[in-house]
């Protein structure tokens, strides 16, 4: 009993220790891995000539189509779509050329084809390319500026005459119009007979 149980001891350490093994070794793999090809990214472009220069059209591309999403510089990147498009251009593989020309172009604008180094269909690709480009931007709608809408200042109110007051002035106006004219009339002689001023003594008669 005590043999079995150091037995199943004995398995279970080399079975812990292997696997502790197994892990260290990924671990390192995974961390030398981007390392590698970062080492590999440095020499693409060289290398992807010498294939292209070579007739190896799909080496080329495949060392290009590995290292350019993030293995090289804005430069180098450039430099890599160029021999990727003249790579495509050697496997008939026009619409990709086509495509890796205008990333050549949207990095680097005014660049030009070589006229002796480079095949003819190759040139032709790329001037295509920059008009093709050149129209759609100009076919772009302008960007229009923010109008900005100004808000008429509200009309200044006169101020309101108060609730009644319309009815007072009318009161107050009737009030002096009649007093008016009963003065009018007095004055007139229009009040009756009793008021009358006595009439004057007459005068005596010449000698």
């Amino acid at each position: 009993m005590i043999y079995f149980n150091s037995m199943v001891i004995n398995k279970c350490l080399a079975l812990v220790i292997t696997c502790a093994f197994l892990f260290t070794m990924q671990f390192d793999f995974a961390a030398a891995s981007p390392a590698q090809a970062q080492e590999k990214c440095d020499t693409a472009i060289p290398d992807a000539e010498k294939k292209y220069n070579a007739g190896r059209f799909d080496e080329a591309i495949s060392i290009l189509e590995n290292c350019l999403p993030g293995g090289f510089t804005e430069k180098e990147r450039g430099k890599g779509y160029r021999v990727l498009a003249l790579s495509y251009v050697g496997k008939d593989y026009l619409e990709q050329a086509r495509m890796a020309v205008k990333k050549l172009l949207e990095l680097v604008p005014d660049w030009e084809p070589d006229p002796i180094q480079d095949p003819p269909q190759f040139q032709r690709m790329v001037e295509e390319m920059k008009q093709k480009m050149k129209t759609q931007k100009q076919e772009q709608p302008p960007v229009e500026e923010e109008q900005i809408i100004e808000i008429p200042a509200e009309p200044q109110q006169l101020p309101t005459a108060k609730k009644g007051g319309s009815k007072k002035f009318l009161f107050i106006g009737g009030g002096v119009a009649v007093a008016v004219a009963l003065i009018v009339a007095l004055v007139a002689g229009g009040g009756g007979g009793g008021n009358r001023l006595p009439k004057p003594p007459d005068l005596p008669p010449n000698p």
